[in-house]
């Protein structure tokens, strides 16, 4: 079973496999998942804390699989 730990921002949790989610509510509402997996927990914690940043100007914030999907178009090749 996982198990998460309280944070002041996102949540980090262990999974069955070993690894590390990290997590947090945006304002939509909706809990957004980091878009990998760490092998430990100092590397989880960095992630919430850069999107914690983002959230400073929510006008200009998108959910991560937004921008994911967002920066894979923007890649040309000529």
């Amino acid at each position: 079973m996982a198990t998460a730990s309280k944070r002041r921002f996102g949540q980090i949790r262990k999974l069955p496999s070993g690894r590390y989610q990290a997590r947090y509510t945006g304002p939509d509402g909706k809990r957004h998942a980091s878009p990998t997996t760490y092998e430990d927990k100092d590397a989880a914690v960095n992630w919430p804390t850069s999107e914690r940043r983002l959230l400073e100007h929510p006008e200009e914030w998108e959910p991560p699989k937004t921008r994911l999907v967002s920066a894979r178009k923007r890649i040309t090749f000529g």
